[in-house]
C-alpha cells in the first residue's frame, strides 16, 4: 500500500528548506494466524512482517536564537513479529490469559542530514548513517499475564 506523508511534514517546514511534494510512503505488510480452540484452552499464534519505505525524517536544530530544519532524508524500516495469545480455563470460573509478543524492528536504511550546528555554513554538513540499527522505543519483548476469577456477575483479576 501507500500512505501520504504526515501533515506535520508540511506544517513544520521552515523557510530554509525546500520540501518535496508528491512523495508517498510505501507499506508492505503480511500476516498469518494459526488458531486452536477447545473447552479448556484457546490460543492463536500470529506471524507478522512489516516494511515501510520512503519515510521522511528531518530534525529541528536550534543554534543560538536561530532554528533550522534539516533537509529531509527518506528511510526504510522493517519488523518481524510473533505474537501468542492464549486463554486457559483450568477450573470453573478461573481464566488465565497470556499475551506474549516478540519483535525485531530494524532500520534497513536510516540516515539524516547533520548541519553540525553551524547555521548557514553548509561546508561542514554531512549525512549521518544508522543503517541496520534497532528501532528505539519499540519493545523487543512484551508479556501480559491476567488471571481472572468470575463468580456470578463479579470479576476479580490482576494483570
Amino acid at each position: 500500500g501507500i500512505k501520504s506523508p504526515e501533515t506535520t511534514y508540511y506544517i513544520n517546514n521552515f523557510v530554509n528548506i525546500d520540501f518535496e511534494k508528491g512523495f508517498e510512503e510505501e507499506i508492505i505488510q503480511a500476516e498469518g494466524v494459526f488458531k486452536i480452540n477447545s473447552k479448556s484452552l484457546s490460543m492463536s499464534l500470529t506471524g507478522f512482517y512489516s516494511r515501510l519505505d520512503n519515510i521522511p525524517f528531518k530534525i529541528l536544530v536550534v543554534s543560538g536564537d536561530i532554528g533550522q530544519l534539516t533537509p529531509a532524508t527518506f528511510n526504510s524500516a522493517r519488523t518481524f513479529e510473533a505474537k501468542i495469545e492464549a486463554e486457559s480455563r483450568p477450573l470453573k470460573g478461573l481464566n488465565i490469559g497470556l499475551i506474549a509478543t516478540i519483535q525485531n524492528p530494524k532500520f534497513i536504511e536510516f540516515n539524516y542530514y547533520n548541519i553540525n550546528r553551524t547555521g548557514s555554513d553548509f561546508s561542514d554538513d554531512f549525512i549521518e548513517e544508522f543503517d541496520g540499527n534497532t528501532i528505539n522505543e519499540v519493545p523487543r519483548l512484551s508479556f501480559e499475564l491476567t488471571p481472572l476469577y468470575r463468580k456470578g456477575s463479579v470479576d476479580v483479576f490482576a494483570t
